[in-house]
């Protein structure tokens, strides 16, 4: 069975990344967004007011 808790925190960082690329804020070739945390990548997204 897989971590449930593990899947649920990946598809919120996906969320929060494909957020940020409709946005224009981050390129589709920036792979480093994946290294963030959850909580990284909500301060963005609430920094940029999306």
């Amino acid at each position: 069975m897989r971590n449930q808790l593990r899947e649920g925190i990946e598809e919120a960082k996906l969320y929060y990344i494909l957020k940020l690329k409709d946005a224009g804020v981050i390129e589709d070739k920036n792979k480093k967004m994946n290294n963030l945390t959850l909580s990284e990548l909500q301060r963005l997204v609430k920094f940029y007011q999306l």
